[in-house]
């Protein structure tokens, strides 16, 4: 909720009057949501540089940010990490919100080559549970939104509803008129508000007779729970919780490995997966981190568990692990994350659970499990788009919302090619064999196009290479046809159209005072530039302003000038990319 409180003060400092309004004016309404919503992470899992990353995946993909909104977004998720420090809510004067008491490099936290298969098995765990949750949960947010339409509630039946409405105040009930004059009113259900305020105290309700009965581990706070599933043993506070075992001896390792206690910690995560399904997407603060978070710890603690067991009583030295269980609740924890909060599965997909990473690495200070979260991360991902959507991109179609993400089929942004003029066989001069002088006014001439007319079809200058035709072709230089086809012309009478043109100097003294050959090597502009026809167009806009002798950039089969670029601005083929 943190992340929606950000971005809801952003939106009020861009539209409210005043000082602020005025200051806040200068900046795009997209990039302070950015910044609200870095500080909004940041807040809530004291996480500065995890909340840049997420803002930037997030809202970076769907316009680019300039480097002042970047610098606005490192700004606003240190200034909030740094009142968290000077506040010091908790009274631990930490940011780290699950630090653990055992050092990093503890040898109970060093993990092996063979762990890494245990940690892609909890990967594939996360990323099937997260698809599981996200098909009931958007199952319910369907039900629940049709039902809110008829004034209904979602987990009641329709017909106690209806023989309950005639006893219900009018003043909760929705009415429409009725009858021939519209004198009489029908009842048609309860108000939206209504609906909402009844569904909160039924889920207060059910939530407290669910947490208490069952479980230890279910009626503590969820931070908490989630700090003693990371928490190594004896530890005091595994020890409130039951994960720790009491009893002293050399053979004794300090956790409890109980049936009793693995039942509990399924049991636990079973019974918040399914009141994090019913709950999200309902008009109640109910978050999607912890909850991923803690479902998955449990998980994760049940498997190292297991794994601790199977070290003990194994012969094999390769079966033998000396991880802790607390280890791979960490990483059950960041995989349950992944396959519940998957960012958005568009074609920058890689770059969306980077932020993840990150924010587990800043949540518990353990830099050393980087290699281990992203494979978790990484099956969890790959499982969960496998087989449903993400759950945001689930919400915005059940809400309507259309899908901001850019096809890859569709291309908004403008490329060289654009402008770029396609080069013929006749527009490439190949230095390497003799030239005729009557060849090269042929190539030359070039019809002529006035300025409202479309652009040229033919470029406007020959391009020299060295090797046409061969796997290797080297770019000597552009000749203009207009400066060439004047020299030529004013030297035809001196020699016939037969006569051998040169391009490149020559460099040998016998064939110096040659004059059986032309020579246009003066023409020859070897300041050139090679691009790709794919690269940008503001890519060919900086090269021309950094280098002002520069006038033509090359392709593979196109050619562009400095001064096409004016022309190409109303010409309909890239009105679109340049608006």
């Amino acid at each position: 909720p943190l992340i929606y409180i950000g971005v809801c003060w952003a939106y009020v400092l861009r539209t409210n009057g005043g000082v602020l309004g005025a200051l806040a004016g200068a900046v795009p309404l997209y990039e302070l949501v950015c910044v609200g919503a870095a500080a909004g992470v940041s807040t809530a899992f004291g996480a500065p540089v995890g909340g840049v990353l997420f803002a930037v995946e997030e809202l970076g993909s769907v316009r680019s940010l300039s480097q002042s909104a970047l610098l606005l977004a490192f700004t606003g998720s240190f200034t909030a990490s740094f009142m968290l420090k000077s506040w010091n809510l908790y009274g631990v004067n930490r940011l780290t919100f699950f630090a653990l008491s055992t050092p990093t490099n503890s040898p109970a936290k060093e993990w092996g080559s063979a762990d890494i298969f245990i940690f892609l098995i909890l990967g594939i765990i996360g990323g099937l549970v997260g698809s599981l949750f996200i098909r009931f949960n958007l199952c319910v947010s369907k039900r629940r939104k049709k039902h809110v339409e008829k004034g209904q509630l979602w987990f009641l039946p329709a017909r106690f509803q209806e023989w309950l409405i005639p006893f219900m105040p009018r003043c909760l009930l929705r009415s429409t008129s009725a009858g021939v004059q519209g004198t009489q009113e029908a009842a048609q259900g309860l108000l939206p508000p209504v609906l909402h305020v009844i569904e909160a105290m039924s889920v207060a309700l059910v939530t407290s007779l669910m947490n208490y009965p069952f479980t230890r581990i279910l009626s503590q706070p969820m931070v908490k729970v989630i700090n003693g599933l990371f928490e190594t043993c004896p530890n005091s506070l595994g020890s409130s919780l039951g994960l720790c075992d009491a009893s002293t001896g050399s053979e004794s390792h300090g956790f409890a490995t109980s049936r009793e206690l693995e039942a509990s910690l399924l049991l636990a995560a079973a019974v918040r997966l399914l009141q994090t399904a019913l709950t999200f997407g309902a008009l109640i603060p109910s978050g999607l981190f912890i909850p991923s978070l803690y479902v998955g710890a449990a998980v994760g603690r049940t498997v190292g568990l297991r794994m601790l067991d199977m070290s003990l009583t194994a012969t094999d030295q390769y079966l033998k692990s000396a991880v802790h269980p607390g280890v791979f609740a960490m990483v059950g924890a960041i995989a349950m994350l992944s396959g519940f909060a998957r960012l958005l599965a568009c074609q920058f997909w890689p770059l969306r659970t980077v932020s993840l990473v990150v924010i587990m690495l800043e949540l518990t200070g353990e830099l050393n499990y980087a290699v281990p979260f992203m494979c978790a991360v990484l099956a969890a991902k790959l499982v969960g788009d496998a087989f449903t959507v993400s759950i945001y991109d689930g919400h915005g179609a059940l809400l309507g919302f259309a899908n901001i993400e850019d096809p890859e089929e569709v291309r908004f942004s403008a490329q060289l090619s654009d402008v770029a003029v396609p080069l013929t066989d006749a527009d490439i001069v190949d230095v390497s064999k003799p030239i005729r002088a009557d060849s090269l006014i042929a190539a030359s001439e070039v019809p002529q196009t006035s300025e409202l007319q479309a652009p040229r079809t033919r470029p406007d200058v020959l391009v020299l290479v060295a090797g046409h035709g061969q796997k290797h072709v080297k770019v000597c230089g552009v000749v203009e046809k207009a400066k060439l086809l004047e020299r030529l012309q004013r030297d035809r009478e001196l020699a016939s159209d037969s006569e051998v043109c040169r391009f490149v100097p020559n460099q040998s003294a016998e064939s110096a005072t040659d004059d059986s050959e032309i020579d246009l090597s003066d023409l020859v502009q070897t300041d050139i530039r090679r691009m790709l026809s794919s690269a940008p167009l503001l890519t060919a806009v900086c090269a021309f302003r950094e280098y002002p002798d520069l006038h033509y950039c090359v392709c593979r089969c196109e050619v562009a000038s400095s001064s096409s670029f004016t022309f190409s601005r109303c010409h309909p083929r890239i009105e679109v990319c340049l608006v």
